[in-house]
C-alpha cells in the first residue's frame, strides 16, 4: 500500500491520541524515523501541557490562517502578489509551529525569519508599484536579479517600512535581529544553544547536541517568537489591507486574542 494512504483507527497509544498507523515494516528500524516519532510525541506533548500558550497560537491560526481565502479574496490587481505573500507567510508560520511544538527551536528561527520576510513583501508591494515590478521582473535576467537583490536589502525594506510605520518597523527589526542571533544565522548564541559536554566510559569527553525536545523555558520561548512573529504579520496586513481584516469581524477576533496574550 503507498504510504500516501496510511489508514487510521483505534488502538495503539500516542499521548492524548488514540490511533494506529499502518505504517513500512521497518519504519522504527532506523535512527531517522524513530526520531520523527519522538518528534511527534513532543508536538502533542506540548499542546497538552503547555495550553495556556499554545492557545492563543491556536485561535489567531483560526481567525487569520483557516480564513485566508476569504480575507484575500478576489483582490485587485495591486494586491495579487502582496495576497500571495501573506498567503505564503501563514503557511510558513505553520511550518514553524510544527517545528515549536516538537521543541526544534533553534531550527523554527530560519523558517520564523522567512515568514517575517514574506510579510514585509506582501506589506510593501501593495504601496509601492515600482517595488512590485521590480519583484515581478527578479527571474527575468540577470540584470533584474541584480536590481532585485539591490532593491530588496533588509536595510532598504526597513527604510521604506520606517515610512509607513515607525513604530511597526522597529519591532520587526529587532525581532528580525534576534531570530539572525538565535538561529536564522549560524551564529554562536544559535548554534551553542541546545548542546551539552557529556562523558564516555572512559571519562573522555563528548559535545552532544538536542535534536528535539528542548528545556521547558527553550519551547516557551519558542512559542513566543512564533507568538510575536505572527503579531508583527497581523500587524503588516492591517497596515497594508485595513478592509480586508474588517471582513468578519477578524481584526477584532485577532486583536482581542492577542491582547489576551499579552500583546497590544
Amino acid at each position: 500500500m503507498p504510504i500516501t494512504e496510511l489508514t487510521m483507527h483505534e488502538g495503539v497509544d500516542i499521548p492524548s491520541i488514540r490511533k494506529t498507523l499502518d505504517f513500512p515494516k521497518d519504519w522504527d528500524q532506523y535512527s531517522l524515523t524513530v526520531f520523527m516519532d519522538n518528534l511527534e510525541r513532543s508536538t502533542v506533548a506540548t499542546f497538552a501541557n503547555m495550553r495556556s500558550i499554545v492557545q492563543p497560537i491556536l485561535e489567531v491560526d483560526e481567525a487569520l490562517v483557516v480564513q485566508a481565502p476569504a480575507i484575500f479574496s478576489y483582490p485587485q490587481k495591486h494586491e495579487q502578489a502582496s495576497s500571495m505573500l501573506f498567503m505564503r507567510m501563514f503557511s510558513v508560520q505553520r511550518a514553524a509551529a510544527r517545528l515549536l511544538f516538537a521543541g526544534q527551536q533553534y531550527e523554527a528561527r530560519a523558517v520564523l525569519r522567512s515568514a517575517l520576510e514574506c510579510g514585509v513583501y506582501g506589506c510593501l508591494l501593495t504601496s509601492d508599484s515600482e517595488l512590485l515590478d521590480v519583484w515581478r521582473q527578479r527571474d527575468d535576467n540577470d540584470f533584474t536579479r541584480k536590481a532585485a537583490r539591490k532593491a530588496f536589502q533588509w536595510g532598504s525594506l526597513m527604510t521604506a517600512l520606517r515610512k509607513q510605520s515607525p513604530s511597526i518597523e522597529t519591532k520587526i527589526d529587532a525581532l528580525y535581529d534576534e531570530l539572525i542571533d538565535l538561529g536564522a544565522h549560524p551564529n554562536p548564541g544559535g548554534i551553542v544553544d541546545g548542546m551539552f559536554a557529556d562523558v564516555d566510559a572512559d571519562g573522555n569527553k563528548m559535545l552532544m547536541t538536542l535534536f528535539g525536545g528542548g528545556t521547558p523555558e527553550s519551547i516557551v520561548r519558542g512559542l513566543r517568537e512564533l507568538l510575536s512573529v505572527t503579531h508583527a504579520g497581523f500587524e503588516l496586513i492591517r497596515l497594508a489591507m485595513p478592509e480586508r481584516l474588517m471582513k468578519n469581524g477578524v481584526a477584532q477576533q485577532v486583536e482581542a486574542t492577542f491582547a489576551a496574550a499579552g500583546y497590544p
